[in-house]
């Protein structure tokens, strides 16, 4: 069986050889990174709906159903309304995702769930780390060299879950 990994437990990422365990962290970088942008944008276009959906309905309903339109109380109740709902959107779908982190843990686990064929070693690799027990070292050497050749087989843009912003991008 061949494979790309060299010797000394490095790997060849962009012409320069890094060892398992800053493979690991690049992927697991990404993937966080993947996530975070997947929630920011989804809170985006989630702004621009809730606003146009508004102003769809508003119209509708000012030029056709209601006769004079809608008055002045009930413009500002309903420009209330739109302002309240946006803000609470923007505030959990925007600023909260953006003001915290995406977790290594958090990333393991929605790479693993996208591609079971990771076998959690990727996921009990980095609670191991994070947990600061002492590990033997060859141990941590096996499970960085079979979470990094897994790593290599799998593409980590897929483990982002990207459905509730394809949906809502359609619309």
């Amino acid at each position: 069986m061949s494979s790309t990994l060299k010797p000394k437990a490095s790997h060849d990422i962009g012409g320069g050889y890094v060892g398992f365990e800053e493979y690991i962290q690049f992927q697991l970088h990404q993937a966080r990174r993947g996530i975070r942008g997947a929630d920011l944008l989804t809170g985006a276009v989630g702004v621009v709906l809730l606003t146009a959906g508004y102003l769809f309905l508003f119209v509708v309903t000012d030029h056709w159903l209601i006769s004079g339109g809608w008055g002045a109380l009930a413009r500002y109740i309903w420009w209330s309304i739109l302002v309240t709902t946006v803000g609470g959107w923007i505030w959990g779908r925007v600023i909260r995702p953006w003001s915290r982190r995406v977790t290594a843990l958090y990333a393991a686990a929605q790479l693993e769930q996208s591609h079971p064929e990771l076998k959690s070693n990727l996921l009990t690799l980095v609670d191991l780390r994070q947990a600061g027990r002492p590990v033997s070292p060859v141990i941590i050497e096996a499970m960085e060299r079979l979470a990094a050749l897994d790593l290599q087989q799998v593409s980590v843009d897929d483990a982002i879950d990207r459905r509730l912003l394809t949906r809502m991008s359609y619309i």
